[in-house]
């Protein structure tokens, strides 16, 4: 069984919390930084401190990039995406149905990033 199999059936089936699941995946499991893997996984590492400090919950999406990037971690086959970075408000961020654009044969990730004030962006 896999790490993110082992992840998903604590949640799910112990009913465990992510934070302390996912922090111990990601050092002790993988043996990397929690910066390398937000790095990896395409997700801003305040977003990642704050999910594996308990303060947030990650949405749909970035559980998806975490378990997507702990699969591609272990299979050796990690390798850079392209993607388009949506940067503005939350409230325009969360109209985004898409979470890939297909351009030719492969595609692209849509980040997004929320900003308070234009000074942020």
């Amino acid at each position: 069984m896999s790490i993110a199999d082992d992840i998903v059936i604590e949640i799910f089936r112990h009913n465990k919390e992510l934070p302390v699941i996912l922090a111990k995946a990601i050092k002790h499991k993988l043996g990397i930084s929690t910066g390398e893997f937000s790095k990896k996984a395409g997700i801003p590492v305040s977003t990642l401190y704050k999910i594996l400090s308990g303060e947030r919950d990650p949405n749909l999406r970035t559980f998806r990039r975490i378990i997507t990037t702990i699969q591609e971690i272990e299979s050796g086959c990690a390798k850079k995406k392209k993607f388009i970075a949506v940067i503005c408000s939350r409230g325009v961020l969360d109209e985004i149905d898409q979470a890939d654009i297909y351009t030719g044969k492969e595609p692209i990730d849509v980040k997004e990033y929320a900003v308070t004030t234009i000074e942020e962006s």
